[in-house]
């Protein structure tokens, strides 16, 4: 069973580091725009993907303004951080991951269940993430758990990451 706690900065810092976020997979979405209108449309890929996504905010300045963890006998398996974005109602989730080894076994849906329990609390209207159109299988997830995609970006990534990636947005309306 899941254990969510608040993060304690710096002392969790080396362990939440420590969580492998990398994920790999034969699917992502290739996305085509064709005037005002663009189809994501997932498509088989060889060699298959793997990425690793860094967590950042963990010993100085960060996007994000409350985070916790998820552990098993203690140990961190898992991270999430949010921050409100006050002008629209929103919660910002800038972070879930849980360890490559640690998944399918409840920690994401303990992570997100607090985050959308803190955004109910805070009166948000609807919780907002973004995440890339390489990463198949967190898209599925966020739509199994009440997500729309609601936008996106063709040139966020541009040119720090490999030509072809596409920031993707997401909302759950609360």
């Amino acid at each position: 069973m899941a254990e969510i706690r608040a993060v304690v900065l710096p002392d969790d810092a080396d362990a939440i580091a420590r969580i492998d976020t990398s994920f790999t997979t034969d699917i992502v979405y290739d996305v085509r725009i064709d005037g005002d209108d663009f189809r994501v449309t997932p498509t088989s890929v060889k060699p298959a993907v793997t990425k690793t996504f860094p967590i950042d905010g963990l010993g100085g300045w960060r996007a994000w303004e409350r985070a916790w963890v998820a552990t098993d006998d203690e140990a961190i398996v898992g991270f999430c951080a949010v921050r409100d974005q006050q002008w629209n109602r929103q919660i910002v989730l800038w972070h879930l991951y849980v360890d490559r080894a640690a998944r399918r076994r409840g920690h994401g849906r303990a992570l997100l269940e607090t985050v959308l329990d803190d955004a109910r609390a805070g009166n948000a209207y609807a919780v907002w993430l973004e995440t890339s159109n390489l990463d198949y299988p967190a898209v599925q997830w966020y739509r199994a758990h009440g997500f729309e995609l609601c936008g996106l970006d063709m040139l966020r990534y541009e040119p720090t990451y490999a030509s072809g990636e596409v920031a993707l947005f997401m909302a759950r309306r609360l």
